[in-house]
């Protein structure tokens, strides 16, 4: 107990003051064993007070520190962060075996200081009641914040990026409180607390069951009104209901996340490694319909509305189950559910094998699933399933460990290198373990792609996969990684899909492979087959966003802008609110809004809910500003820009530029060529280094040449206008080729090229991923906003896009 330098008051009135409260709980407390239960306090006392946190509050006298039993709560008088950044300490500096699970709250709020019994200083009061509702809402690992202080913290960027609302929720007595979670790399539980899922699914029931009362209420009284037709109608609903379900094909299962029922919580990767390999599993009989794991998680591992998930996911059956690990042994029990009556078809007796031998339980779990559901397995398919990966438990258990990294979403490198230490720590162990090596390629590549496009991960993501196929050559993991190298990184397409095919006949079930497939005929230009591809993955991976995102993309690119832009909502819908992921597909769908409606509503209403999120990239200030310019609200664009933190700023096209870009824009198209140039010179010299670092990038010599342009230097700007287009031809890449002839037509539009601007408009409007009709009314192509083709062009219909 630490005591404060103020006078403590006994009785009368409450005097309060605001308090920064940190609660602490030592998650599983209660099971432990009671002198482990002494240990673990004593050992998160030492930790809380070797926190300079801690230090600094209880050195000034700002400090009320009271114990709760299974933790404590830390109330600072000092800044805001004050508990935010001690829960940040405690979080990473418990590097002791086996290490304490806490979960804490924080919140900031009126308190009142008292004397306790004993008489030392306590404090009462909403503001740490409120932190330890906050607290219980979590799971291990949890920081979460109050909604009040997590507005507070937003408008600082060391905070932001880290901050992600959860909504409200409700906590006792009925009370409602907004919650944020608080992580990053090396602190904090991303995943959705427990609780929170609960209450989600427990409100859609609620709302479900009241959708159909009222619809219950409505048939009696027509009921009343009309006799025997109530019973009509009901008879057809039913029919209607049974037409639908039976749509879903019955051989169809979806792998709910496992439930970790080991004390030790960093066993929880073999609940979420086993799930993955009970998929990959099924994934190989070609009889099945199996959901993808990325679709799966959101559920949880305690599914309350089994028939609604299989619905939303469509599918006939559900399979969950709980793990378990005990000293050697580890316990996995299963049920697979009939989803249409919420009832077990299949329960076996609990697996107790060793670590080792989970690969046979996997198996043996696919094989019973698809016997129940009276599928077939080829010849092939049961010599796949029957494939031993390795005889070392140690590598299994690091491999297990890598896969659940792979899956997780490519937010960060360090993510990544993470997955990457795994499979190579399994290598080391087993030289001959093929799949590691097949997932170690994934992750190089993804790497490459996403992060860092060095020589070395690029040439890892390539022999990696190929000595996992020289281990075992018709490993589809293998094929599939191969696939995505030569996909992704080297844009040989007819290699990459026969790669594709090899992979398919191994695991006709694997959504990563449509996913690729129509990645690559996109890229050919085959775009019905992509939008086929992309319809496939979206029905094996419904709730995976950036499918529906891809999906967007291919219709968009072929002139269906309204599918396009239900596609787009329905990925923003997948996203969290007010994520960047989700501003991301908020924006793609309020320009599509446009193109089809010629209104910037949805525009608009995006750029003010946004307002207050914190935009260190500049993202919400880029979108401000074309919005604003497109509307010729030159002030308000302008000062979008100046009111960012960023100061260089990457456009979604690619290349980066600086605020000069845009200042120099908007001065250049309100007519104040004075003011225009230097900016414009500043932004030339800025566009010349950063081609110098990367003398083949398509994108920066298409910018450099539209500076170039804007300076009215004519004959350099086309020279770089068109190395773009030869970089990156359109027979090279049909989804990202016409953006090049788009700005070489600019180009050419701002030198007094009208005739070579309007030849490549008129082409490019035509071309699959090419121009909108709708954008020629915007400030680029005012230098042929008299030109009579232009005019002809930018007043008729949209023509027909004609592909393939």
């Amino acid at each position: 107990m630490t005591k404060s330098d103020d006078t403590v008051r006994e009785t009368g009135d409450p005097e309060l003051e605001i308090a920064h409260v940190l609660f602490v709980d030592i998650v599983g407390y209660s099971k432990r064993l009671v002198n482990e239960q002494t240990a673990l306090v004593k050992r998160l006392k030492r930790l809380v007070r070797e926190t300079e946190q801690f230090r600094k509050a209880e050195l000034a006298g700002k400090l009320i520190t009271i114990p709760t039993g299974d933790g404590m709560a830390l109330v600072f008088f000092t800044a805001p962060d004050a508990p935010v950044r001690c829960a940040i300490e405690l979080s990473e500096a418990d590097k002791e075996d086996p290490k304490i699970e806490l979960r804490m709250g924080i919140h900031s709020g009126p308190v009142d200081r008292v004397a306790d019994v004993n008489e030392r200083t306590n404090v009462a009061g909403a503001g740490i009641n409120t932190a330890q509702r906050v607290m219980d809402c979590g799971d291990a690992g949890h920081i979460l914040l109050s909604q009040r202080i997590a507005e507070d913290l937003r408008h600082y960027g060391k905070w932001q990026p880290q901050l992600h609302s959860l909504g409200e929720i409700e906590v006792k007595h009925g009370q409602r409180i907004g919650v944020a979670n608080l992580f990053a790399e090396t602190y904090g539980n991303p995943n959705i607390p427990e609780k929170l899922k609960r209450a989600r699914r427990a409100e859609h029931k609620q709302s479900a069951r009241k959708t159909f009362m009222l619809a219950g209420v409505g048939l009696l009284l027509l009921g009343l009104l009309l006799g025997g037709a109530y019973f009509f109608l009901l008879h057809r609903a039913e029919q209607t209901l049974r037409a639908r379900e039976a749509e879903i094909p019955a051989k169809s299962v979806a792998v709910l996340p496992f439930e970790n029922l080991s004390a030790d919580k960093e066993n929880a990767f073999l609940a979420g490694g086993i799930q993955d390999e009970i998929i990959t599993q099924l994934s190989k009989i070609g009889d099945l319909k199996v959901i993808s794991r990325t679709s799966t998680l959101q559920y949880g591992s305690k599914p309350e509305n089994i028939r609604q998930i299989a619905k939303e996911l469509g599918v006939t059956t559900i399979l969950e189950g709980t793990v378990q690990k005990v000293q050697n042994k580890i316990r996995v029990h299963v049920q697979l559910i009939r989803a249409a009556m919420d009832l077990p078809i299949w329960t076996p007796d609990p697996y107790d094998r060793e670590l080792i031998d989970l690969l046979k339980v996997q198996i043996e779990i696919a094989r019973q699933v698809a016997t129940t559901l009276s599928a077939t397995l080829t010849a092939a398919e049961k010599e796949r399933l029957d494939e031993k990966v390795t005889n070392s438990p140690e590598a299994y258990a690091l491999y297990l460990k890598g896969t659940e990294v792979l899956r997780r979403p490519a937010i960060a490198v360090a993510w990544m290198e993470e997955g990457q230490r795994y499979f190579e720590g399994a290598i080391s162990l087993d030289p001959q373990f093929a799949l590691a090596h097949a997932r170690l390629a994934q992750i190089h590549t993804r790497i490459a792609v996403l992060y860092d496009p060095s020589p070395m991960h690029r040439e890892r993501g390539r022999t990696e996969a190929e000595e996992a196929l020289r281990l075992q050559s018709n490993l589809s993991e293998g094929h599939l990684a191969l696939g995505l190298y030569h996909g992704r990184l080297t844009r040989d397409y007819g290699t990459a899909l026969k790669e594709y095919e090899l992979a398919k006949k191994g695991a006709p079930n694997d959504v990563y492979i449509p996913y690729g497939v129509a990645w690559v005929e996109m890229k050919q230009g085959r775009f019905r087959e992509a939008i086929a591809g992309w319809e496939k993955a979206t029905t094996l991976d419904p709730m995976n966003w950036n499918m529906f995102n891809n999906l967007a993309d291919a219709y968009s690119a072929v002139g269906r802008v309204g599918d396009a832009e239900k596609a787009k909502r329905r990925s923003a819908d997948l996203l969290p609110p007010l994520s960047p992921e989700r501003f991301g597909q908020e924006q793609g769908w309020a320009w599509l809004y446009f193109y089809l409606t010629g209104s910037f509503e949805k525009l608009d209403d995006l750029i003010t809910r946004y307002a207050s999120v914190e935009d260190p990239n500049a993202w919400i200030a880029n979108v401000h500003f074309d919005v604003r310019m497109a509307q010729r609200k030159y002030a308000d664009a302008e000062k979008a820009i100046s009111e960012s933190p960023a100061s260089i700023i990457e456009l979604f096209a690619g290349p980066r530029v600086t605020k000069n870009f845009y200042f120099g824009i908007a001065a250049l198209v309100q007519g104040d060529a004075a003011k225009a140039r230097p900016l414009l010179e500043s932004e030339l010299q800025f566009a010349r280094n950063e081609l110098r670092e990367a003398p083949d990038n398509e994108s920066r010599h298409a910018q450099l040449g539209i500076i170039l342009a804007y300076l009215g230097q004519k004959e350099e700007a086309i020279a770089e206008g068109k190395r773009a287009v030869e970089l990156m031809p359109s027979s090279r890449d049909a989804l990202d080729g016409p953006l090049f002839i788009i700005n070489l037509a600019e180009i050419y539009g701002r030198v007094g090229e009208a005739d070579k601007a309007m030849d490549l408009l008129e082409q490019v409007v035509r071309t699959p991923a090419g121009l909108n009709v709708a954008d020629l009314k915007f400030w680029h192509w005012d230098p042929l906003r008299n030109n009579p083709r232009f005019l002809k062009l930018a007043n008729s219909p949209p023509p027909k896009i004609e592909y393939h």
